[in-house]
């Protein structure tokens, strides 16, 4: 059955890819941060482990003879506890961020373009998270995929009031500051909802085997 005819093989698939290029930044950021011994580029290392190792359990429970609902709970608990250590890795990032003042400066037609780029990258995920999914090991990789869609649009923010300049510096870095707060704290709930859903499978699962 090819991919458009099968949803979940589509989602694996793209899973499985944004696991490579979350990868690819690993390698990238921590190349960085020992070259020039940065904490700045060894938190985005981090920050990129952590996704790539929930995008890797997902994945992997995702395979054929992998799928039951046991696997799905088990994953959603994992990448939960994961979501919850990321939201920590995003607190680290965000206060060096803040103390620096630090974000990436871009031209006005590169900026447009970036941002034209994350928001139909936050669009695409809302409505593929909103879409009801039977199975929760989509409502995890959903979940991944919109805690990084926010991540995104904070670093976006970041770099349109640096590369615009049209406000001050204490209120840009005021702004930042709460947009920053409130994406970890996101990040955080959702990796505790995520818990929650796969604790509540599994005792779904352990009560039905007490009842045969």
């Amino acid at each position: 059955m090819g991919l458009k005819q099968n949803p979940e093989h589509r989602l694996l698939w793209m899973a499985a890819g944004s696991l490579c290029l979350n990868l690819t930044y690993v390698f990238y950021n921590g190349l960085l941060g020992v070259t020039y011994q940065s904490l700045w580029f060894v938190t985005l290392c981090m920050y990129y482990g952590v996704l790539s190792f929930m995008r890797f359990i997902a994945v992997v429970c995702g395979l054929t003879w992998w799928r039951s609902e046991t696997a799905d709970g088990l994953a959603a608990v994992l990448c939960g506890c994961l979501l919850t250590i990321l939201s920590f890795v995003l607190m680290g990032a965000q206060y060096l961020s803040w103390v620096r003042n630090r974000a990436a400066v871009y031209d006005e037609i590169l900026m447009i373009t970036i941002a034209a780029y994350t928001f139909y990258k936050l669009t695409w995920t809302i409505i593929r998270v909103f879409r009801k999914q039977k199975r929760l090991l989509f409502q995890v990789i959903g979940n991944i995929s919109l805690a990084e869609a926010a991540v995104s649009v904070l670093t976006l923010q970041r770099s349109m009031i640096a590369s615009f300049g049209a406000m001050g510096q204490e209120t840009a870095r005021l702004m930042n500051g709460l947009t920053g707060v409130g994406v970890c704290l996101f990040a955080g709930g959702l990796g505790v909802r995520m818990i929650q859903k796969g604790i509540g499978i599994r005792r779904k699962l352990n009560g039905k085997i007490k009842i045969c």
